[in-house]
């Protein structure tokens, strides 16, 4: 039997594990319909739960999405709020007849629509022990699987193999991947104490993966290819297709929103340069570079150089583009789109010369020049070579 739980307050919000992470263990009680106790460790008190839970709450808000619960009476409501030391809250239990949120409404870019009561975006959550093993074999005081909250654990497999599988069959019942799980500071709680360490595993495995993306493997001929060309560990060349889940773009540089998504470019999927801008580069420069050099995927004729650097929102076509911040560029530019060689220094330091940001913003951008804009999809819509660009907003 799966409980599911979830806190809210009066005003129906609830609380979420990253306003103050906390591990409680559920106990089930025999039979059915009978009370649940919580506890944080075994010398803690523990908490009764009404065995028949009778009140259907106000529907809980949960990341600006209803879903509903029923009320697990007043001594549990007291405890948590004791606990808390914060507003009053109500414990809720989901139960199968009740409004749950819809999958799609979470995350827009997963292939199928279903239901999910309280867990952050999908009932099932997979991992292999392999997985664990592998991580534990880099870390100092390993970790147990109940750090990350799986309901499924699958043995007999390769390390992160579980991040290739499309479908799965266990018993008569057929699963389906839908997007890797990204992990937050819960991880670092440990599940026997309830103390939070705030550090690992989340830095090891943001040392091992960052942030978690998918793709499309390629094929033994890619992988192979590339594994020679590079003389080392063998790699493997995946695809990003659409149905896949991107990266949150906020996670890696905090300007952009945390609705604004990228796949394998740094930061954000569109990157504009003009012109303009590029000739007055090459006008400094003995031997000249080319826009491939930069690898914008929009280029602007007919505006003044580095009239981008001050655009706010632009129109091309009937696609709404909106700027975020300037690309601040490292020694892939200076690698020969035409020849792949690399000469470590030009058109860096010609930029570094004239293109350092303002002393207020080294934190964002330190001691890297920036050429090109990063912009970010306001609607979706179809643009074209040729396409004139309205500015909609100027700084």
């Amino acid at each position: 039997m799966v409980c599911q739980f979830l806190l809210h307050s009066k005003v129906t919000q609830s609380y979420i594990h990253s306003l103050s992470p906390v591990l409680l263990h559920h106990v089930p009680s025999q039979g059915t319909g009978g009370g649940s106790l919580f506890h944080l460790d075994p010398t803690s008190q523990c908490v009764a739960l009404e065995s028949h839970p009778a009140a259907l709450c106000d529907p809980s808000r949960m990341f600006g999405l209803d879903t509903q619960g029923r009320d697990c009476g007043d001594e549990a409501a007291q405890w948590f709020t004791s606990f808390l030391k914060t507003e009053a809250y109500r414990l809720v239990q989901f139960e199968k007849n009740l409004k749950g949120r819809r999958s799609k409404k979470i995350f827009s870019s997963v292939a199928q629509d279903y239901e999910v009561a309280y867990p952050d975006c999908s009932p099932i959550l997979v991992i292999s022990e392999a997985s664990l093993t592998d991580l534990n074999t880099r870390m100092e005081k390993k970790v147990k699987m109940e750090n990350f909250r799986p309901n499924i654990e699958v043995t007999g497999c390769s390390a992160f193999e579980e991040d290739t599988w499309g479908d799965l069959l266990i018993g008569d019942v057929e699963m389906k991947k839908v997007l890797a799980c990204g992990r937050c500071i819960l991880t670092t709680v440990d599940p026997d104490t309830g103390v939070i360490d705030r550090k690992e595993p989340l830095e090891t495995l943001k040392r091992v993966q960052g942030l978690q993306i998918q793709g499309r493997d390629c094929g033994e001929a890619a992988a192979q290819w590339i594994t020679s060309f590079l003389k080392t560990q063998p790699y493997r060349l995946v695809h990003f297709e659409p149905h896949m889940s991107p990266r949150n773009s906020h996670q890696i540089e905090h300007l952009f929103r945390p609705t604004d998504q990228v796949a394998y470019s740094d930061a954000s999927p569109f990157l504009i340069l003009s012109e303009a801008s590029l000739a007055d580069l090459n006008s400094r420069l003995e031997k000249k570079v080319k826009a491939a050099n930069f690898r914008p995927n929009i280029v602007i004729s007919g505006c003044g150089a580095y009239a981008e650097d001050s655009w706010d929102e632009i129109l091309i076509g009937d696609v709404e583009l909106k700027r975020v911040m300037a690309c601040y560029r490292c020694v892939l530019t200076t690698v020969d789109p035409d020849t792949g060689i690399m000469s470590r220094k030009e058109p860096l330091e010609t930029l570094r010369s004239y293109r350092l940001c303002d002393p207020s913003e080294e934190k964002l951008y330190g001691k890297s020049p920036f050429f090109g804009q990063y912009f970010v999809l306001e609607n979706p819509g179809t643009i074209q070579v040729g396409d004139p660009v309205y500015l909609l907003g100027q700084e």
